[in-house]
């Protein structure tokens, strides 16, 4: 009797001990709450540079070579020599010009053309409000030049009946009134004397933005004289 009590007894005390060894249970922890986050207050919105004016354009500079003497004339009706005839294309604009890379036969003041039936008169219309200009050596600026009543003076269909009247007109001796006298209609004659009327001669204005050409016979390359 006294063994089995015993025995209880160990057992008894060994589980006492296995239990007092063994890890304590984990703590129950509360659960984790995620922060709240706060709005940033908002942000000034930022202040824009004040804008810089912009910086004056570089002057274009054209450079030619000429030779050892001076150009002779960049008037366009008396122009002979290539640097002369550079400038006075690269100055001023015709009603046409000849595209330096495709040749093809483009607008330049013309903002269009028609060719009547029998292919002899050309009725071209010029753009509008383009002035003209001249460079002021003493502002050192590009300024528009003023007719009589200080009004800017602009472009017009005159203008170029009068370029071409001026060019064949005996009195001014153009060595290339030639390319037009046999084409125009009337300059031939007029540039002889046989007829001193330049109303006669193939061009005229019919209002400031439109002006036709009358020429003697069709032919392909007439547009292209245009350009002259």
């Amino acid at each position: 009797m006294s063994k089995r009590y015993l025995t209880i007894s160990l057992v008894i005390i060994f589980v006492l001990l296995a239990s007092a060894c063994a890890a304590p249970p984990p703590a129950t922890q509360p659960p984790a709450t995620q922060p709240q986050a706060t709005e940033a207050p908002a942000t000034q919105a930022a202040t824009e540079a004040p804008t810089e004016p912009p910086a004056p354009a570089e002057p274009k500079i054209l450079r030619l070579s000429g030779g050892a003497s001076d150009f002779g004339t960049i008037d366009p009706s008396l122009a002979t020599q290539s640097a002369e005839i550079q400038i006075a294309e690269t100055t001023s604009l015709g009603v046409v010009r000849q595209n330096e890379t495709t040749t093809e036969i483009e607008t330049a003041m013309a903002t269009g053309y028609e060719v009547s039936d029998d292919g002899l008169t050309y009725t071209v219309h010029l753009m509008q409000g383009v002035p003209w200009v001249h460079y002021n050596a003493d502002s050192g600026q590009v300024e528009v030049v003023q007719d009589c009543s200080g009004n800017d003076r602009t472009v017009t269909a005159q203008d170029f009946a009068y370029g071409i009247v001026r060019t064949i007109d005996p009195a001014t001796a153009s060595d290339y009134a030639y390319a037009l006298l046999p084409y125009l209609a009337g300059a031939a004659e007029f540039n002889d004397g046989t007829n001193t009327d330049p109303a006669a001669v193939g061009v005229k204005a019919v209002d400031d933005s439109t002006i036709q050409y009358t020429f003697t016979a069709p032919a392909v390359y007439n547009l292209n004289l245009l350009g002259l």
